[in-house]
């Protein structure tokens, strides 16, 4: 799977991730929980006041509700 940060009015990819599955013990593991993703996904806009609109991710609704 790949996750994908897209601005949908420019069509230009902001940010994405590679899903590879369960990680070996080492320095770039990272976490896999849906939150944590999102987290990560959304870095290059947190703070700018735009929306986040998504597509099979229904967990988002766990992010504390201070993302803006």
């Amino acid at each position: 799977k790949i996750f994908a940060l897209v601005d949908a009015r420019m069509c230009y990819t902001l940010n994405l991730e590679v899903y590879v599955g369960q990680q070996s013990d080492c320095s770039f593991k990272v976490s896999n929980k849906t939150e944590d993703l999102v987290e990560r996904i959304i870095q290059p806009i947190s703070g700018s006041g735009r929306n986040v609109t998504t597509d099979n991710c229904s967990h988002v609704a766990a992010l504390p509700p201070n993302r803006t």
